[in-house]
């Protein structure tokens, strides 16, 4: 992950899964109080601390990755 930090383009979200030692590092939350930003809870969120920006994407999308490993 550590090379997408400070970036601000889209993110590949197949070279963020697989740079993801951990898939706990992903939060599953209806509000993301750190973006100040409604999220529902169809999507799954992850916050950079470093980069201190907020990735989103679909429970659906996520769960597939995950069964296909």
């Amino acid at each position: 992950l550590s090379a997408l930090a400070g970036s601000s383009a889209p993110v590949d979200t197949d070279v963020l899964y697989s740079s993801l030692a951990d898939k706990e590092s992903f939060r599953l939350n209806n509000k993301v109080a750190e973006s100040g930003l409604d999220r529902t809870r169809d999507e799954l969120c992850y916050f950079r601390q470093v980069s201190h920006q907020m990735y989103c994407f679909s429970i659906r999308s996520y769960y597939d990755h995950y069964q296909s490993v």
